[in-house]
């Protein structure tokens, strides 16, 4: 379909005024646009500036990561030890998973009674949870208050929160059954 106020009457051929006008406007338009995204990353940059992380600058938390490690590390006894807790703790989880005893849990991700229903999902549960509950502890190591130390601290929770066996459907036992 052709836009006849681009033709010259008569001859079937493009209006070189009309092109030019045509041209002028799309040039207009794509210099507006271009304007509007720049103040779109501008405020996206100065959200993600001071202590507010809503926005992920996947460069700024690796480089976050990458200052808080050697703190960690300067106490290398230390954090073996966390690591070797969280072993026996995760181990713990599932051998109690299998022979039914252990503590009731308060989290509420996990309050529905189907989670204590079936070994498997208490020991998903309970094995979560010792790894959120090492990994606290592990976190401990950072310095109090440093920049890193707070992003690396909300990114670890968020990641951990965010692998939960309650977000998954084949995971969730409570959810597989509204499901089905």
């Amino acid at each position: 379909m052709s836009d006849q106020s681009t033709m010259s009457p008569g001859k079937g051929q493009l209006d070189p005024e009309t092109l030019a006008r045509h041209g002028a406007e799309f040039l207009e338009l794509m210099t507006r646009l271009q304007a509007v995204m720049q103040r779109a990353q501008e405020t996206a940059s100065a959200k993600i500036s001071g202590a507010d992380f809503s926005i992920v600058d996947y460069r700024s938390v690796v480089e976050a990561y990458l200052r808080a490690l050697p703190a960690i590390w300067e106490r290398p006894m230390e954090s073996l030890e966390y690591m070797q807790r969280f072993w026996l703790d995760w181990g713990k989880a599932w051998q109690n998973a299998w022979t039914g005893e252990g503590a009731k849990v308060a989290d509420k991700r996990f309050r529905d009674r189907r989670w204590d229903a079936d070994p498997v999902t208490r020991g998903l549960r309970d094995s979560h949870l010792a790894m959120e509950h090492a990994t606290e502890d592990f976190l401990s190591l950072l310095p109090e208050g440093t920049k890193d130390s707070l992003r690396v601290k909300f990114y670890t929770r968020q990641m951990l929160s965010a692998l939960a066996p309650s977000n998954f459907l084949a995971l969730n036992p409570a959810a597989r059954e509204r499901l089905l």
